[in-house]
């Protein structure tokens, strides 16, 4: 959209992979904090189920 428009000049390419990176990041960080959050309740679960002998 920014390079159609030219806003920066002629010379100028606008190349959008340092957002891409950003987002993985954000992503993949959000993504380890869920699976550490999410352990120790995986864990209560099945001792919970393994209790009750399914």
């Amino acid at each position: 959209m920014l390079n159609a428009e030219k806003v920066y000049g002629d010379d100028v390419e606008i190349d959008k992979h340092e957002c891409v990176g950003h987002v993985q990041k954000r992503v993949v960080t959000r993504l380890h904090k869920l699976i550490a959050n999410a352990e120790p309740l995986l864990r209560s679960l099945t001792a919970a189920v393994k209790c009750e002998g399914y």
